[in-house]
This record gives C-alpha cells, structure tokens and sequence, in this order.
C-alpha cells in the first residue's frame, strides 16, 4: 500500500506543520539573532511513553520548546521514537550527552541529534510489471 509507507520526515513535517507556524532559521528579534532550537532525535522508546512523559524527562535538563512521538497513522500507535526542540543548542548537547544509553521504562533509549531525512528511491523491483491477464507471450496456465 502506498499510502502507508510515507517516510519518517513526511510524518514530522505534516504533523508539526499543523501545530505550529513555521519559523526562520535565524529572526531579528530586537537587535539581537535568536537560533532556532536544535532537534533531537529519541529513539527504542517504550510503546506507553507519552508526550508529556517524554517532556518531563528533557525538561531536567533545560527548556524544552516542543515534543512529537511518531505515531502510526492506521492504528494511533506510536512507532516507538520521537523528535524533542531543545530552547538552546548548550540544552540540547547536555541532553544528548546526559541521556543517550539510559533507561527509560525498561528500554535504554537512543539520543543523538536529528538528521534531515535523505529521499529515497522506491526499491520496488516488481513496479511497472502487471498480473497475468493480457500476457502476450508464454501459457496462462
């Protein structure tokens, strides 16, 4: 089914779009360059971490501007990682280091920086190739 196999960047990119406006890398904001917080990517999460759990967590070590849990379209259940905007990259780096390897709800828990989504080709060798009704060579049976 095609529609199900959207990639991870097009399920991000759709839900938080819907939440919030996008934002300039960089703004002036009274004279002054304020960063776009740095996004992290968390992944081997439990199936029962929520949004505000997860928050809860990441907020210890500092300002913590958003959080999304990666959730299967079909049946609303997460797909077991998430992405979490750090209020600054010293916060972010801190989270990374402090928090990648531990244990979260019985699950070790990955933390590192979130890369863009490279696109991919579709790998579907049998594209383009039909069933069997109008063979033109061959038997049917």
């Amino acid at each position: 089914m095609y529609w199900a196999k959207r990639s991870i960047a097009e399920l991000y990119n759709n839900q938080s779009s819907q939440e919030c406006s996008a934002t300039p890398d960089e703004s002036e904001h009274g004279g002054e360059k304020e960063k776009m917080a740095k996004r992290i990517f968390v992944g081997n999460l439990s199936y029962k971490v929520d949004e505000e759990s997860l928050k809860d967590v990441f907020a210890k070590i500092g300002e913590v501007q958003s959080v999304k849990i990666i959730t299967d379209n079909a049946t609303g259940r997460s797909k077991g990682f998430g992405f979490v905007e750090m209020g600054s990259d010293a916060d972010a780096e801190k989270a990374i280091a402090s928090l990648n390897g531990t244990s979260l709800l019985d699950r070790n828990i990955t933390v590192n920086e979130a890369r863009p989504q490279t696109s991919r080709g579709r790998t579907d060798s049998k594209r383009g190739q039909g069933g069997g009704f109008g063979r033109k060579s061959g038997n049917w049976r």
